[in-house]
């Protein structure tokens, strides 16, 4: 995919958005409803609907057109999504001491884990920021990393990195503008390969469950976090955020009943009340009023990702079956009013110093220590067994 170049991170002109916004087409085999007709246009095919009710003016068919930062046809490939949706903000967030986050969204089986995680031989998002961010952070002196891993579960925060779990509590530090987990494990990690090996360990743990849509689906809201801080000082120099959201469902196509209907109906509702702070920030009228952040514990942890100097990459990912015509329209309108959002961006930029010597902070890791891991477990792929690729059922 060939994408629109924006202003970079870092040097946007004032009322120029730190929000970019990609769609990414799933690959199917059989009939497709959606198309990339133009650069950074995608079109979606609403087929009419039969058995008389044809004549309705709501049941005619129609093919509509929205144009975004980028769009992913179903034969781009990971390095592609991750050299416009995540290299440059995570270059900048590292380079010049700031927050980034990068975020896949979209309905149950659309790809989303697939994106964030990759597969065996397919690296994701995560992979690659991993990568980047300890390359870059390695000619920056005195830095060290500590990485976290939380899912949200029917409105709660528990640690993936703790054996047995354990529930975290959000506490706003309005001052310093950032959400502090209190009761979150930080893990020290000295290279790339240890944080993959965190992460790892959290996927294991992570909830999902089998529906009729989705043979792995998650169940809750993934946010991995990277933080580097400065030995000196011990301050925050950079965050960065990978959160691969669970999917939007709907219980005629997912046949879910029981709990697993009620855990649906809270990834909805967390859903909805991040969709309205979006549509908030995106509204002229609304976005210097109250931003309806407290409605829900995802919001919460992502107020500060949309305020101040957060840079946010979102992916949605959208299947383009003629089944999932519904969650795959619905899914574009949740991206163009992101799309809409416009930040005044703050650059907090990091002193130029010498490289890091290989004993102050990171190092080469061929074979990941496991530092603080709970279960010693070699790296295997981040996708969770079964999920496969791009053209699998991926869990959402």
């Amino acid at each position: 995919a060939v994408c629109a170049q924006r202003v970079p991170p870092g040097s946007a002109p004032p009322g120029v958005s730190n929000v970019r916004v990609a769609i990414r087409v799933r690959p199917i085999d059989g009939g497709s409803i959606i198309g990339v007709p133009r650069q950074n246009v995608v079109s979606i095919t609403k087929e009419a609907a039969t058995g008389g009710n044809q004549w309705l003016s709501s049941q005619r068919g129609a093919e509509h057109e929205h144009q975004f930062d980028c769009v992913y046809g179903p034969t781009s490939t990971q390095a592609e999504v991750y050299a416009w949706s995540g290299r440059p903000l995570v270059t900048a967030a590292v380079a010049e001491g700031r927050n980034a986050t990068l975020l896949v969204y979209g309905a149950t089986g659309a790809g989303k884990t697939h994106t964030m995680f990759g597969a065996e031989g397919d690296r994701g998002l995560a992979h690659r920021a991993l990568e980047e961010v300890f390359g870059i952070a390695s000619g920056i002196e005195s830095l060290v990393a500590k990485v976290s891993f939380l899912e949200i579960y029917n409105d709660k925060v528990e640690d993936l990195l703790q054996e047995g779990g354990g529930t975290c509590d959000i506490r706003e530090d309005a001052r310093n503008q950032f959400m502090q987990i209190n009761g979150l494990r930080e893990v020290p990690v000295g290279c790339h390969e240890e944080a993959l090996q965190q992460l790892q360990l959290g996927m294991q743990q992570r909830k999902v469950e089998a529906t009729a849509a989705n043979a792995r689906s998650s169940r809750s809201h993934a946010v991995f976090q990277v933080k580097l801080e400065r030995v000196d000082s011990g301050q925050l120099h950079a965050k960065i955020c990978l959160i691969d959201l669970a999917g939007s469902e709907r219980a005629s196509q997912t046949k879910n009943v029981g709990k697993a209907l009620l855990d649906g109906a809270k990834i909805n509702t967390s859903l909805l009340a991040l969709a309205e702070c979006i549509k908030a920030l995106a509204d002229e009228r609304r976005k210097d009023g109250r931003i309806p952040f407290y409605n829900s514990k995802l919001t919460r942890l992502l107020k500060y990702s949309f305020k101040g100097d957060g840079m946010v990459s979102m992916i949605a990912n959208i299947h383009p079956g003629r089944e999932h015509y519904e969650d795959s329209h619905n899914t574009v309108i949740y991206a163009k009013h992101a799309a809409g959002i416009t930040v005044e961006p703050v650059v907090r930029r990091a002193p130029r110093t010498p490289s890091l010597t290989p004993s102050t902070s990171y190092r080469a890791c061929s074979t990941p220590t496991g530092a603080g891991t709970f279960a010693q477990q070699g790296l295997q792929q981040l996708t969770p067994p079964g999920a496969g690729g791009p053209g699998a059922s991926a869990s959402a």
